[in-house]
């Protein structure tokens, strides 16, 4: 112990500048702690090994001549690979300390541990090996430097197959954590989309509670306009609508203040001008047209007209007389054109939304697809070919491989699923009606529900792409719907073109549902898959009919234009 006084560890290149020179430690060499308490361990260590290399790197060394001194350049250079301890040092168990340290306390399982002791019977080797984590024990006397060769050669292939193995799992734990963060998204904006979808859901009942009230005002001033001629002068003058009172001929016999404004004239000067005197020939033709279908009916009638470049909602009501026969007739034209401007937008908003939520799915399939599920592919190879230069492997790591290459599989087949339920990539290369094919068979396996699917003249149809992922996004919804509440056992799906339209009828005898209360607001709100359905069948422009009863199962025909 004195002996070591005179050599202190950071002069210990000088102490045998004959003997060997020391490597400065960098990322080209091997660390290597060599932590005795007898100096002449470390000149003997470091002279046998001066000129040993492995993988093109030599190694670098690291005296400690204590326990502590020892811990203290572990927290210093965590990247140690191997450790030449001492049993024996400033206490009988100071390497054991120094053991228990590294492994519990810095949790480092990578350093590479030979034990070296004296003392051979002072700590039984099976139980040190078993209970403190070493990789190798051996005497001081036996540790020649053939066995020392081959000892540090052995430590150095399990630290590298170590570190391999570490950074691996922190590469596949960063991809998973990327894969995760990816379903975060997409979860953010699917509910953000629902929102968006509910917010304007509740806008147009507003906006419906709304004209159902005006409609019902307008009934009540009408019934009034059919009582007493001054009544309805009165009335014609209460709306800031255009207001025409005619003669079944087609004579004007009176106006409002508005529709004097409107055509820049007198109250008092209409007297028995006709229609034509008031708008462009074709538009009083098509109200004389009008006015006869409502005198031969006695029906009030509604629809819209250009007047001046605007649109308006025009309707004609008779007005009776003592005898019932019809003596006048009340025109109303309410100026519309904003609101068909505002249902444009809200149509295009519509459209916008779908295609950008069907261009995101896409291009989430494709990112899931092409990248993600490439990446996991490639890990899954690198982890079966991991050992193959190294058939010495142990059976528990090449199992644990194993399992861990099969979870990467799985992984990668769920990767796919999703992609596949985002955007079907074989809509773009084989067509809808294959396409429909395959998901109706896939649906039948999972489901177990089996689905007889027929279509007839579509496979010749050359449809439009929004029109195609809009019918498929249509049978999706309506299977899925199946599986959710209908608790069918069979269903049936037929699409027929029938030039102008496609028809495409999904029927189930399943549970079936009260159709007139799924029309009211209170329970359209809650089922968001079937106004999913409306909105695209409406930006088909097509028809959209469900005919369902409890017990009876469900019938739901979809017509649209064929463009």
């Amino acid at each position: 112990m004195d002996n070591r006084n005179s050599f202190p560890q950071s002069d210990t290149e000088h102490a045998f500048p004959y003997l060997y020179c020391e490597l400065p430690c960098t990322g080209n060499t091997w660390k290597v702690i060599i932590a005795d308490d007898e100096m002449e361990t470390h000149h003997v260590t470091r002279m046998v090994l001066q000129n040993y290399s492995f993988e093109g790197k030599k190694l670098c060394f690291l005296s400690a001549y204590s326990g502590e001194e020892t811990k203290n350049l572990l927290h210093q250079h965590p990247d140690t690979a191997i450790l030449l301890l001492d049993v024996v040092m400033e206490k009988d168990n100071a390497g054991l300390d120094v053991v228990k340290y590294i492994r519990e306390e810095l949790n480092n399982r990578l350093i590479q541990i030979i034990l070296r002791t004296g003392h051979p019977g002072y700590a039984p080797e099976n139980t040190i090996t078993a209970e403190y984590g070493i990789n190798d024990y051996k005497s001081k006397v036996e540790l020649t430097s053939q066995k020392l060769f081959t000892s540090i050669t052995t430590l150095l292939r399990s630290y590298c197959l170590s570190y391999r193995y570490n950074k691996l799992n922190q590469t596949l734990s960063a991809e998973l954590e990327k894969r995760h963060q990816v379903e975060i998204e997409l979860q953010k904006a699917r509910i953000t989309l629902e929102q968006r979808v509910e917010d304007r859901t509740h806008e147009l009942e507003e906006t419906n509670r709304l004209l159902k009230k005006e409609i019902k005002a307008r009934a009540i001033a009408e019934e009034s306009l059919r009582k007493s001629d001054e009544m309805t002068r009165a009335l014609l003058n209460a709306t800031i609508d255009i207001a025409f009172l005619v003669s079944p001929d087609g004579q004007i016999l009176s106006i409002n203040e508005t529709a004097a404004k409107r055509f820049n004239t007198n109250i008092g000067k209409f007297s028995k001008n006709s229609l034509s005197n008031f708008f462009r020939p074709k538009t009083a033709r098509s109200l004389k047209k009008r006015l006869d279908q409502v005198i031969q009916s006695g029906v009030p009638a509604r629809f819209e007209e250009m007047l001046e470049d605007k649109i308006f909602e025009v309707r004609i009501f008779p007005v009776f007389g003592k005898n019932t026969t019809i003596e006048k007739l009340a025109i109303y034209a309410h100026d519309i054109t904003d609101k068909k401007q505002a249902e444009v937008r809200i149509h295009n908003l519509t459209y916008d939304l779908i295609k950008a939520q069907e261009n995101e799915r896409k291009r989430i399939a494709r990112d899931l697809h092409d990248r993600v599920a490439q990446d996991l592919s490639t890990s899954r190879i690198i982890c079966e070919t991991l050992f193959d230069p190294h058939p010495a492997v142990s059976d528990e790591i090449r199992f644990r491989i194993a399992r861990l290459s099969g979870m990467l599989q799985k992984t990668i087949r769920n990767i796919r699923d999703i992609a596949y339920d985002l955007r079907p990539p074989i809509l773009d290369q084989l067509g809808l009606v294959k396409t429909v094919f395959r998901y109706c068979e896939d649906f039948s396996e999972t489901e177990n529900i089996p689905i007889d699917f027929h279509s007839a003249g579509v496979d010749n149809l050359n449809l439009e792409a929004d029109m195609e992922i809009h019918l498929y996004r249509l049978i999706q919804e309506a299977l899925n719907n199946v599986r959710k509440h209908a608790k069918a056992t069979r269903v049936r799906i037929n699409m027929v073109a029938s030039f102008p339209n496609l028809l495409l009828r999904i029927t189930d005898n399943g549970t079936g549902f009260d159709v007139n209360k799924h029309n009211t607001a209170e329970v359209n709100r809650k089922h968001m898959g079937l106004r999913s359905m409306e909105e695209r069948v409406m930006l088909l422009t097509g028809n959209l009919d469900i005919q369902s009863r409890p017990g009876a199962g469900t019938r739901i025909l979809i017509e649209v234009p064929i463009t």
